[in-house]
């Protein structure tokens, strides 16, 4: 078997099998570095993940569309135009803000929902993730329990009160080794290239109870 050695970003190789254990026994190859073989899953790269959360932001305007049109927001709005045509401003914006909190909660909720049962369900994707082929998993490529996915798309919340933190979340997926978001690795999950069922679990970390290499 041809092992490729993946560290700092870039992946060596290939190697074999036996040169891998020689090379874990010398030290000269650690436990920690990454290790990928034919037929193991890839790491989605933020381009793919970047194009299913457009898919995804795309699919939910329909239903956040639907229920912010029943809960009043036409009415708002045009409400909110009207004063400010007559030169209402400060006090029409504050009203609007108001008016608008308990749609845009009930929307944060939709979309929280949304990818949180997606992700742990027996597609392990969203709709977005699934059209591109990515799933996502816990650190050994099995599927999420509904509490940890809970957990990984916790971060999403915090779009209602700040935008930072979300735009660092998603930015570091395109410098950290195994592809990693913030939410990824507070929750310990992967997103890899795949759909569920199309490939074995992807072993992430190594086997201490003999001497090969496996990432």
């Amino acid at each position: 078997m041809e092992v490729w050695i993946g560290r700092d970003g870039e992946r060596h190789g290939p190697y074999s099998d036996a040169d891998i254990r020689q090379w874990l026994g010398s030290g000269q190859v650690s436990r920690d570095d990454l290790g990928w073989y034919e037929g193991l899953a890839d790491y989605a790269s933020f381009g793919r993940r970047t194009g299913a959360w457009l898919i995804d932001y795309l699919l939910l305007l329909i239903p956040t569309a639907i229920v912010s049109f029943n809960m009043g927001a036409t009415t708002i709005v045009e409400k909110l135009v009207t004063e400010l045509q007559a030169g209402i401003t400060p006090a029409a914006l504050t009203e609007y803000a108001q008016a608008m909190r308990p749609i845009s909660l009930v929307v944060i909720v939709i979309g929280f929902a949304y990818y949180a049962l997606f992700e742990c369900s027996k597609w392990q994707a969203t709709p977005g993730k699934k059209l591109l082929g990515l799933r996502v998993t816990d650190m050994d490529g099995n599927r999420l329990g509904l509490g940890r996915s809970l957990t990984r798309n916790a971060v999403r919340l915090v779009n209602a009160i700040i935008w930072v933190i979300p735009f660092i979340a998603y930015i570091a997926v395109a410098w950290t080794q195994r592809k990693q978001g913030l939410h990824d690795l507070l929750a310990k999950t992967l997103v890899l290239n795949g759909r569920a069922g199309e490939n074995s679990p992807a072993r992430t970390t190594p086997d201490k109870g003999n001497n090969s290499f496996s990432a």
